[in-house]
This record gives C-alpha cells, structure tokens and sequence, in this order.
C-alpha cells in the first residue's frame, strides 16, 4: 500500500455556538443585520489587502 492509499481519521466540523441566520441582527451588537455586517467586513478586508 502506498502512501496516498492510507486511510486518514473522519473528523467532525467543529460548531462554536448556533447558526446565525442572514437576517438576524449580527452578534457583535451594532444592531445591524448579519447579511449587511458580513458585506462591510468584507469590504474593509479588500480594501486593506490592496494597500
């Protein structure tokens, strides 16, 4: 048996606490939604990688 045929050990996802809808107000407490914080965290992510 080679290498790449070896059978690796099943693991489980880890979950850190309950899904958080796309609609439910974002768990950080700024009252927005989930949706729209994701969009602004992702936003100021680009921006900062492109400096």
């Amino acid at each position: 048996m080679a290498w790449f045929e070896e059978e690796l050990p099943v693991t489980q996802p880890i979950k850190t606490g309950p899904k958080i809808g796309r609609n439910q107000s974002c768990p950080c407490g700024s009252g927005e939604s989930f949706n729209n914080m994701l969009k602004y965290v992702k936003s100021w992510i680009i921006i900062l990688l492109r400096k």
